[in-house]
Formats: structure tokens, C-alpha cells, sequence
């Protein structure tokens, strides 16, 4: 016999669903440092000369209580940082009343007035000293689309053929997240018909 849902235990799970894809998304775009920033702790940077970054800029999250919506900081708080300029990357132009002030962290976007990757590196070292900070790390590069190797990804079979379930499946924005694993197994089950031609279908010969 099956038991009715009660609204409070359906309103629970619904929270649980909507925190665990928030995390899922943010430690898909930014990876392990990202991650722990959930916490309150602070983070400190792993990058190395050898990670693919940007030279001119650097990452850094406020804690709670350095943090304001659009509240402005002057390059004095970054103490002995040299700083050509200050973007805040959480600035809030409409929908303030939709932000949740009391856990808010600015994100800040420091650049500097040099192209070196060891500064970026140093700059961070010293911004992790500095009290508010939360976080501080490179500009890391990302790929934005993902493109298969597979020569017939690209390849006409007919006009205007291709692998065109690839796209219908919009394929190429999973890649964004992952490639997939050996681990795991996929079957896929055709009827082999597919769209009319000159009025009869296509079937194959299976």
C-alpha cells in the first residue's frame, strides 16, 4: 500500500535536491580550491607556474564580514599589492532585494599592472596574509566547448547528415562537464527507421 508524501518531507527533499546541484555546479566550474570555499574556513591556493593561467589578474573572495553588495574597496586594503585595477565580479545592478545579504561574499577581480605568472603567484601569497581574505587565486583559463577527435564527428554521410543525434542530444554542452568514463555502459535500442524519404522510410537492413 502506498503511503501519501507529506507536504513538509516533500519541501525537505526539495532543499536537499536544490543544495546538492548548486555544489554539483560549482565544483564543476571551479574545481578542488573552489570547492572548499562552501566552507567558512579559509582556502588556500595550490596553483603552481606550471597550472595554464592568466598573468595579469587574480581571484579573490571576501569573507562575510569584509563583504557588502557592491560595497567598494580601496587598493589600500590589499596592503603593499600593487593593483592597476578593481572589478567586483558580484555586482548587483537589479534584483537586490533577491541576494542573500546576510551570506554574501564579494568576488573581486584584481589586475595587475604586469604579465607575469610568478607575480600572480607572489600576489597571491601575500593576499592570503591580508585579514577578510577568504580566497585568493589565478584567473585559470577554461575551455568553453569541448570538441571530439572523432574524424566522422564532422563528416557529411548524405547531404546534410553527419552525426546528427549528437547534436539533437546537445551532446557538446555535457562535454563541458565530462567526457564520460570507461566504467560506464550505454545500450542503445533503434527500430533502424528513421525519417521519410520521398514518401517511404529508411530502414536498415537489420
Amino acid at each position: 500500500m502506498l503511503k501519501a508524501i507529506k507536504p513538509k518531507s516533500v519541501k525537505i527533499f526539495s532543499v536537499i535536491i536544490a543544495l546538492s546541484l548548486m555544489f554539483f555546479s560549482f565544483s564543476v566550474l571551479y574545481g578542488t580550491e573552489y570547492r572548499q570555499l562552501i566552507s567558512t574556513e579559509r582556502v588556500f591556493s595550490t596553483a603552481t607556474i606550471k597550472d595554464d593561467f592568466d598573468g595579469t589578474s587574480v581571484i579573490v573572495v571576501l569573507d562575510r564580514n569584509h563583504s557588502g553588495i557592491n560595497r567598494q574597496h580601496k587598493p589600500e586594503f590589499f596592503r603593499d599589492v600593487n593593483i592597476a585595477e578593481i572589478e567586483d565580479l558580484t555586482f548587483v545592478a537589479n534584483g537586490r532585494t533577491l541576494v542573500d545579504e546576510r551570506n554574501f561574499e564579494q568576488v573581486l577581480l584584481l589586475t595587475l599592472p604586469i604579465d607575469s605568472k610568478e607575480n600572480v603567484l607572489d600576489t597571491i601569497r601575500k593576499l592570503e596574509k591580508i585579514e577578510g581574505i577568504k580566497y585568493a587565486g589565478p584567473n585559470r583559463y577554461r575551455e568553453l566547448e569541448i570538441i571530439p577527435n572523432d574524424p566522422l564527428y564532422t563528416s557529411q554521410i548524405g547531404p546534410e547528415w553527419g552525426q546528427w543525434g549528437l547534436e539533437k542530444i546537445q551532446a557538446p554542452q555535457a562535454w563541458n562537464f565530462t567526457t564520460g568514463s570507461h566504467t560506464v555502459r550505454v545500450g542503445i535500442i533503434d527500430s533502424g527507421i528513421g525519417n521519410a524519404v520521398g514518401g517511404r522510410p529508411l530502414c536498415s537492413e537489420t
